[in-house]
């Protein structure tokens, strides 16, 4: 044997060395993201249109708290790039919902077209019976996975920050940060709120297995948390969402009231309940936790729909 004929066979015994060829063939993160963003356009397609059990418990400042149970409906109408989530709640702290006359599922197998005002309607009745002072009605456990979509991750900022096996499976934690709008979260008066974060991504097949969604809001001291778990589902064949676990704190900068030209509206000897709160944190804890995913087999359009950012 020559001795390039050797340098050869060498070259191709390392090659099919597993340590060897491991490190040769480890993707790139544009390789990964690219693949995620596959997973997420086969997510869409295969995760709607499905129903979940969602157990839902809320609570305020560890004080005041709410118990939900809802089924979850997961829609991806045809030739729309959005999930559209809704929660039909059908408790709320053990006690049925008094006015549910008739369910989502129900409801969309009667009405093929969906206006855009109904859309609207539906949502609200998604958020209906949140507590707390921060209104939200995007607190779904899909919203972060649009951030890894083919056209929005132009707009991130990417970084691979770590390795972590999570259920025995290896994954790449990635982190990122949303750098122009349109953002997923807005204030009340329609400002972005850019988001960032983290994914963890099997690199070889771009699954998504856990999400980490931060907002903040630093003129208002606003933090928003959400962390959703994803698990398999021996049942659809795909992962599904097991866990969402929500943190919402606002700073109350409340000030003393101010002087009218009726005079003082606060007592200057006695200190009011808004003067006591200046400065004060307040917080809103949250966990769901999503069982028994079925399909939901329903042709439903939803017609000039508002765009959820």
């Amino acid at each position: 044997m020559t001795a390039r004929v050797l340098v050869a066979a060498v070259a191709v015994w390392l090659a099919n060395w597993p340590g060897v060829a491991g490190a040769a063939q480890e993707p790139t993160l544009e390789e990964v993201l690219g693949r995620a963003a596959e997973y997420v356009t086969a997510y869409q397609r295969d995760f709607g249109s499905l129903i979940a059990d969602e157990h839902y418990v809320q609570s305020v400042d560890g004080g005041r708290s709410r118990r939900m149970e809802s089924e979850l409906l997961v829609f991806s109408p045809p030739d729309d790039g959005r999930w559209l989530v809704f929660r039909d709640v059908i408790t709320v702290d053990g006690k049925p919902v008094p006015d549910r006359d008739q369910g989502l599922a129900d409801l969309f197998r009667e009405t093929p077209v969906v206006p855009a005002a109904l859309e609207l309607k539906l949502r609200a009745a998604s958020a209906r019976y949140n507590i707390g002072f921060i209104t939200r009605d995007l607190n779904l456990p899909t919203m972060a996975l649009h951030l890894l979509a083919e056209e929005d991750q132009p707009r991130l900022a990417f970084e691979r920050v770590d390795e972590v096996q999570l259920d025995g499976i290896d994954t790449w934690e990635v982190a990122y940060r949303a750098t122009e709008p349109p953002a997923l979260i807005r204030d009340a008066q329609g400002q972005d709120l850019l988001a960032h974060g983290s994914v963890w991504i099997d690199p070889s097949t771009g699954r998504i297995l856990q999400t980490a969604l931060r907002v903040d809001d630093d003129t208002i001291g606003l933090t928003i948390e959400m962390d959703v778990r994803y698990a398999p589902s021996p049942d659809l064949g795909i992962l599904v969402p097991v866990t969402m676990i929500e943190l919402y704190a606002v700073d109350l900068k409340v000030l003393p009231s101010q002087s009218t030209d009726r005079g003082p509206t606060v007592s200057e000897r006695r200190p009011s309940q808004r003067q006591v709160l200046t400065q004060t944190r307040m917080t809103i804890e949250c966990e769901a936790v999503y069982s028994n995913f079925r399909s939901f087999v329903v042709e439903v359009n939803f017609a000039t729909s508002p765009s959820y950012r």
